[in-house]
């Protein structure tokens, strides 16, 4: 025989002191670290179109965008708030967090007829890690789930009592869930099946109740109908599985993805408990039937039509999961009590079965990285590009440089959404930085960046690989060399980061370039002006054949080439190839075609070190620069290799450099292409490249042997290199110098 239940359950007012009490306690742990967790692309997105509702008096920016019209107003309720939009905007999901929690408390009594399943399903939710992380962003998940919880309750309320004020409530209600997220629109079917369940008799009341709730519901898919426009069809119909892609196997893959998601995100005790109660539902308790349908409709909409999800999709499965595991719980709690023993095993029970739980919610409260999150949410989150993680860092660190400037530009590419709206949250910009923005796309791009930085020190602040129109500056930085990494904030997991890039001026990096060879003082003949980002190492003087006497590099623009800066210098032409038209002691040790070029007088500036190493009777190695040859471990080698052609080249080859130990080990090598390939090498031209080698942060200190030399790529066969005697370096690797490692 059941035992009745305790009798503080049945107390007159617990349904008010619990809700108050929980309210209490839910708020306790979803406000603390509120914005700990970096903002989310998505996140940013919702908060810029609240904006335009509140600032700009956007009304109907949601239905004109991704259909996300009831988030937005609940959003923009809180604007009076005197917090960050980033906060208002979480905040708000918290809240209906909250209302989906008490939502579970009072479908627990009316399914059950029983406080305690409905005390239990309310802890649970509090706990279950995929509602402490997604009630905790500014996203319209939430908002769904709270607004699916009580669509179910409004309906067993209006239809079991045949009362309108709740057919009222439950109508609009599923209106506002239909605006919400088109997903919402699933609630429409909640009322059929609370009739089905619960039928009560044909009455006259009963049908007005239900006109009451569908023809208030309606206003929802009808605001759909009228504001579905081009760009809203554009957002959702990539999410639909075409006819050839929803197969078998893809129906499979989904069912397995949202298996996944759900036993990492509510955790595999509390699905398993879940199933349990499902089974005893479906046995014993056919009023809980109603949970079926959530539970069933909402995974089966997604793997059968959806060919793009993500596991917040499921978040309104949750409440009717948790509800069920309550059920199995509250069952065990009941059974047990048959002993005398129970009282005292049920508390164990419910620990192990709400640990896994309790610790990664804890984690998502107060060290996110450290949640044994599902591998999609930790790339969204925490290690991918989609979220800020870094940004704030970054932002810090053009603050810091902002400080030894006048004036500094922070240029953000205008297509890059998480650094541009991110830093209105994570950037306080001083008032001798300015922000300026540019449009990889509208091919001036580079030309704005060349001329901020002729004039101010510029930076950029990059999302790893993921800036459209720069990706290659992150991917091949060869081709963007004026864009200096200064510094990197690498997030967690270490998949990707956020970037500070200086884009240099042309002379700047001719001056940095010069200074990396280990000539003090250099002098530079340029045909462009000094730059603002200048550092003041280099000395600049106009191009003209009077001042190359004393100069050590030659700066010369594109358009200065294809006027005739052969002729200038009094140089016979000799065809259209002006690199061979050039005097003969100038070596080219930089380039960006089409734009510029720099290069090193060798008679004015010679090597640091001379070396007669011919590779394979074609090129000859004739010196390198190396002006530091103590390193600390962790940093970079940077060494400089100068070469001249001996023959035509007809092939690309690779340049090597590695670090050997004393025991004659490889410690740290790089492999780079010469920044001018050497099929576009004539007989005598002269080039200067650079090459770093990383060291690893854990090398040893000692001594090492720096040895260099060329290679075929496409079979790693070394050119024969032989020294001035014509003898044999072994392994055709030359010998370069010693360089000291020292600890980090």
């Amino acid at each position: 025989m059941i035992k009745q239940q305790p009798s503080w359950l049945e107390t007159k007012n617990f349904s008010l002191i619990f809700a108050a009490g929980y309210a209490a306690l839910y708020l306790l742990t979803r406000l603390v670290n509120l914005t700990l967790l970096p903002a989310h692309f998505d996140e940013l997105v919702y908060l810029q179109y609240a904006g335009q509702l509140v600032n700009e008096g956007h009304w109907l920016v949601g239905l004109e965008n991704e259909l996300k019209w009831t988030h937005l107003w609940l959003i923009a309720a809180f604007y009076w708030l005197p917090a960050s939009p980033l906060w208002i905007g979480r905040f708000a999901s918290t809240l209906m967090g909250l209302a989906a929690g008490l939502g579970c408390y009072a479908l627990g009594v009316e399914l059950f007829g029983r406080r305690s399943v409905g005390v239990l399903a309310a802890l649970l939710y509090l706990i279950t890690p995929f509602v402490v992380l997604y009630d905790r962003l500014a996203l319209s998940d939430a908002l769904l789930t709270g607004l699916t919880a009580w669509v179910m309750v409004f309906s067993l309320w209006a239809i079991r009592r045949r009362q309108l004020r709740w057919a009222t409530a439950a109508g609009l209600v599923i209106a506002l869930a239909s605006l919400t997220k088109t997903p919402g629109l699933y609630n429409l079917l909640v009322p059929a099946a609370v009739l089905l369940l619960f039928w009560p008799g044909r009455s006259r009341r009963l049908i007005g109740v239900l006109a009451l709730i569908y023809g208030l519901a309606a206003f929802g898919p009808l605001t759909l109908l009228l504001a579905v426009n081009a760009t809203a069809l554009s957002i959702i119909l990539p999410h639909v599985a075409t006819p050839g892609t929803a197969d078998g196997a893809h129906i499979l893959l989904n069912a397995q993805n949202a298996l996944s998601w759900l036993t990492n995100l509510v955790t595999l005790p509390l699905v398993a408990f879940g199933l349990l109660g499902a089974v005893l539902v479906l046995v014993r308790r056919w009023a809980g039937l109603l949970l079926f349908a959530p539970l069933l409709i909402i995974p089966t909409a997604f793997i059968v039509a959806s060919d793009i999800w993500y596991p917040r999709y499921l978040l309104p499965v949750v409440p009717p999961l948790l509800l069920l595991a309550a059920v199995a719980l509250d069952e065990a709690r009941r059974w047990l009590a048959e002993f005398s023993w129970g009282r005292f095993a049920f508390a164990p029970l419910l620990l192990l079965a709400l640990l896994p739980s309790l610790q990664m919610s804890f984690w998502l409260l107060v060290d996110p990285p450290r949640a044994a999150l599902h591998p999609e949410e930790r790339r969204q989150y925490i290690e991918g590009w989609p979220n800020a993680y870094g940004l704030a860092e970054a932002a810090a660190f053009v603050t810091e440089q902002g400080k030894t400037t006048p004036h500094l530009y922070l240029a953000i590419n205008d297509h890059s959404f998480l650094v541009q709206q991110g830093l209105k949250y994570y950037f306080d910009a001083p008032p001798n930085v300015e922000v300026v923005e540019y449009d990889p796309f509208g091919g001036q791009a580079l030309q704005k960046l060349n001329n901020w930085a002729m004039q101010q020190p510029t930076y950029l602040i990059l999302n790893s690989a993921r800036e459209k129109g720069l990706n290659e500056l992150e991917t091949n930085p060869e081709l963007f060399i004026q864009g200096r990494e200064r510094a990197s904030f690498t997030k967690p997991g270490g998949q990707a980061s956020i970037d500070v890039v200086q884009w240099l001026s042309a002379p700047a990096l001719a001056e940095w370039w010069a200074q990396r060879s280990g000539i003090t003082a250099p002098v530079i003949a340029a045909s462009l002006p000094a730059p603002g980002d200048a550092t003041g190492a280099a000395r600049f003087t106009p191009f003209d054949p009077a001042n190359l006497a004393n100069a050590d590099f030659v700066l010369l623009d594109a358009a200065t080439l294809n006027a005739g800066a052969a002729a200038v210098l009094g140089q016979p032409a000799s065809g259209s190839d002006w690199l061979n038209q050039l005097p003969p002691n100038w070596e080219l040790t930089l380039a960006v075609p089409g734009f510029w070029y720099l290069w090193r007088i060798a008679d004015n500036a010679p090597p640091q070190q001379s070396l007669q190493t011919l590779l394979a009777e074609q090129i000859e190695l004739t010196g390198f620069d190396l002006p530091q040859k103590q390193i600390a471990a962790g940093q970079s080698v940077a060494i400089t290799l100068h070469w001249q052609a001996r023959q035509d080249m007809l092939e690309d080859v690779v340049v090597f450099a590695q670090l050997i130990g004393p025991d004659g080990q490889l410690y740290a090598q790089q492999d780079a292409a010469p920044f001018w390939p050497t099929s576009r090498w004539r007989a005598g031209q002269k080039l200067a490249a650079a090459i770093d080698i990383p060291l690893p942060p854990d090398m040893p200190a000692n001594s090492y042997q720096l040895i260099g030399g060329m290679y075929q790529p496409a079979s790693g066969q070394r050119l024969p290199a032989v020294d001035a005697a014509g003898r044999e370096w072994p392994n055709d690797a030359v010998p370069l110098a010693t360089v000291e490692v020292t600890a980090p």
